[in-house]
């Protein structure tokens, strides 16, 4: 689903797997977004209009607006330069920045003194993403965002209005390098884990899908075996393959909703390589096989399903439905193959009887009484006989 196109309301009877333990604070409750910042808007001309507003003016002055997408959705101006184009943060770093934001009609919204992040995870709305990766420690900038690189068309309760264009000052106070995941321990890994879970699981109800496996991606790669360690007990290593399927869960999820059906496949799959009974991979599992038109495979795992929770309901249905279209696909091949074979279907029996005519009835009598009359000359020839043969016997 395109940004531009209508968030619809979820209806999922299957939901996507919550986050245990703390929920995402500061910017994690409120901001809506995932930066995908490419080489050309960052180290191109966007770049060198900044260093250019940087080389030529103090820190009283300001510079031009940049548009940063070029289209006038996303609009960043300099009101404070900053340290210098080396001080430029990266995707990955982690950044604390000072924010105030206000609506058209002046009511402000998202006023923190530090929100902390790590940039380019979608942490955060994606116009802070967009913006931060193009200023400079202590530089301060206003910016003027679209609601599409906000809180969108849905909004937020009680805070923000549905497509609200805000306009934010931008701070930032200071950069540092992102986690190396390498070198946590387990629980600290599965703790940045759940909050990048819960992050996706904010996108999934709002229907913002691909952001939402953005996040559940992010997530599965702290969880990646080439980044773990696992010289750890035996019952955290357990905890690490509950929360990898739990995460491969959501991605399926998220990726139904996209009708991206081949990869629904692929994630399902990996769940069966940790845990071949998982309900909601063996029930997506059919899902996406249906809608790829592999009827029989989608049978064998609503079926599959069944046998892990027999009070599936859903799975059920699809059963029944699947069998009333096998049926029909085996009576049109059947059809098909009959064509080929040149194998004429034979007319249909008429088992009604019919009622025979008047003409029919009075022939049917007089058959009947031709063979009653022939029968009593029979008899009296073979009495007349029998009396002769009696006489002359004697």
């Amino acid at each position: 689903m395109s940004l531009e196109e209508k968030i619809e309301e979820i209806i999922d009877p299957d939901p996507v797997e919550a986050a245990q333990g703390e929920v995402v604070k500061g910017p994690g409750e409120y901001i809506n977004g995932v930066a995908k910042v490419t080489e050309k808007e960052v180290d191109g001309s966007v770049t060198q209009e900044v260093q250019e507003g940087n080389t030529n003016n103090s820190n009283n002055t300001t510079v031009e607006p940049m548009d940063i997408l070029g289209n006038g959705l996303l609009v960043k101006k300099v009101l404070v330069a900053g340290q210098g184009n080396d001080t430029k943060p990266v995707p990955g770093d982690i950044v604390s920045v000072r924010s105030k934001g206000q609506l058209e009609d002046g009511t402000q919204v998202d006023v923190e003194d530090c929100v902390m992040f790590t940039l380019g995870d979608g942490d955060v709305h994606q116009a802070w993403d967009l913006a931060v990766c193009l200023m400079q420690v202590r530089e301060t900038c206003e910016l003027v965002t679209d609601a599409r690189f906000a809180y969108g068309e849905l909004g937020s309760p009680d805070k923000v209005p549905p497509n609200a264009k805000i306009t934010y000052t931008l701070e930032l106070l200071k950069k540092e390098p992102g986690p190396d995941y390498s070198m946590m321990s387990a629980p600290e890994r599965l703790e940045h884990v759940l909050k990048k879970r819960e992050r996706g699981n904010y996108y999934y109800r709002r229907s913002e899908w691909m952001r939402a496996l953005h996040s559940y991606q992010r997530a599965l790669n702290i969880l990646d075996p080439e980044n773990c360690t696992y010289n750890e007990p035996p019952e955290i290593l357990q905890l690490v393959l509950e929360e990898r399927v739990k995460v491969l869960s959501n991605i399926a999820a998220a990726q139904l909703k996209m009708d991206a059906y081949r990869e629904v496949v692929e994630s399902c799959s990996q769940i069966f390589q940790l845990n071949p009974k998982n309900e909601k991979a063996t029930f997506r599992m059919a899902n996406a096989m249906e809608k790829l038109g592999e009827t029989e495979e989608a049978l064998h795992w609503y079926k599959v399903t069944i046998t892990i929770n027999s009070q599936n309901k859903e799975a059920y249905s699809a059963v029944n439905r699947l069998n009333q279209i096998r049926k029909k696909e085996l009576e049109k091949e059947r059809a098909t193959y009959s064509r080929m074979m040149g194998v004429k279907k034979p007319p249909p029996q008429n088992t009604k009887k019919e009622k025979p005519s008047k003409q029919q009835q009075q022939q049917q009598k007089w058959s009947w009484s031709k063979f009653l009359a022939g029968g009593a000359v029979l008899a009296g020839v073979a009495a007349i006989g029998f009396g002769v043969y009696r006489y002359f016997s004697n």
